[in-house]
């Protein structure tokens, strides 16, 4: 027997259905009433079209107390979802729905035993309620499933005009930097235009940080909506980190900060390369933003884990480290706990910690104020 139908398929309950079916009708009526004076969106419907498909569930409820067939029991379930997507239509939220179920629940046992004129066995409540949950179970999951589908949907298109803004947006600014460049050239050749050659380099800097936030935006617009799909191979880990490391030499030269990569030439881990490089990339950013003296070290270690070995990176600086306050925190949106001077959008550990859930790694760190911090990346078993 399917634990789902419970006890519905173990024996009919004739006397149990008549009386349900014989007050439908009341029932109903009994229920519009009170939804409609404690549930808001009920107000939008009228007559009929607020019952709609309900007076059918009821009598396909009915059928399936009054038989053990369990093809009866089947069509209780496949028109149970009808309600809630009427529901979904009539701009309810779950809670709106839950409280309808809450007020049919005890308005059909009270009207059932009403006209049983006597109290419903434990058999019979048993039944009741159950056929009353398959109803309510299966009403609440298409709910949910559409719900879930409108907020698919407008998050695709947000994304798509997010994609487009960032695409417009970067070529102008692009545009904006070279003429500004060809200015630059122009006013560096005369020294009485110093000061306005400083202040064109301030404003190229500042477009580039903008083109930059934007660029971390829409990354972490992407992983948020699962827009990027693994793809899954051997990696070179001491390749991509040496690789990562090489493209930051240059603003790191200038912060008078060392790179280092203490990673084994042989490191080779199964996972997608496009998603680790980009959270090497944002950690090793990361660590080189706030650190204004000392190492940035990318290292590996292998660890066993049961019969299969997994490898963790870890990143770790010599900076002002992270308060104990901000730890729970760090990885949200937008949530930068102290800036110790820097700019930026706080995006960077956002766009970290989201690429490893999709690699099914773990992204942890550790940190002591004035002391550095140290970022772990447990990558997921071959």
């Amino acid at each position: 027997m399917d634990p789902a139908l419970g006890p519905l398929i173990e024996r009919p309950f004739p006397e149990l259905a008549a009386a349900l079916r014989s007050q439908t009708k009341t029932i109903l009526r009994d229920w519009e009433k009170q939804v409609r004076r404690h549930v808001a969106p009920a107000s939008n419907a009228e007559g009929g079209h607020f019952l709609d498909g309900l007076p059918d569930i009821m009598a396909c409820m009915a059928d399936a107390l009054a038989s053990d067939d369990l093809a009866e029991i089947k069509r209780l379930m496949e028109r149970s979802p009808e309600q809630g997507i009427h529901r979904f239509q009539l701009h309810y939220d779950v809670r709106d729905l839950a409280t309808e179920d809450r007020m049919l629940r005890r308005i059909i046992i009270d009207h059932t035993e009403l006209k049983l004129n006597r109290r419903t066995t434990r058999q019979e409540d048993a039944a009741l309620n159950w056929a009353i949950d398959l109803m309510a179970q299966q009403a609440m999951v298409a709910f949910v499933n559409h719900q879930n589908n409108r907020l698919r949907e407008a998050a695709e298109a947000e994304l798509k005009y997010l994609s487009f803004l960032s695409h417009d947006l970067s070529g102008s600014l692009g545009n904006i930097t070279l003429w500004l460049q060809i200015l630059k050239q122009k006013l560096g050749a005369s020294a009485q235009f110093a000061s306005e050659v400083s202040s064109l380099d301030a404003a190229q800097q500042a477009i580039l940080n903008t083109m930059g936030g934007m660029g971390k935006l829409l990354q972490a617009e992407r992983l948020r909506h699962r827009a990027v799909e693994p793809t899954i191979g051997p990696v070179n880990l001491r390749e991509l980190c040496e690789n990562v490391i090489a493209q930051l030499t240059e603003p790191a030269e200038g912060k008078d900060v060392r790179l280092e990569v203490d990673v084994p030439p042989d490191a080779t881990a199964t996972t997608d390369a496009d998603l680790l490089r980009l959270i090497v990339q944002n950690l090793v950013g990361n660590a080189l933003k706030y650190s204004t003296r000392g190492t940035v070290r990318v290292s590996a270690k292998q660890r066993e884990n049961g019969r299969a070995r997994r490898w963790t990176l870890l990143v770790s600086d010599e900076g002002p480290g992270i308060a104990p306050e901000h730890l729970g925190s760090i990885f949200e949106a937008f949530r930068r706990g102290e800036n110790h001077g820097q700019g930026g959008v706080g995006l960077g550990l956002t766009i970290a910690s989201r690429a490893a859930k999709l690699l099914g790694a773990e992204l942890t760190v550790e940190s002591k104020v004035g002391a550095g911090s140290t970022f772990q990346l447990a990558l997921p078993p071959a």
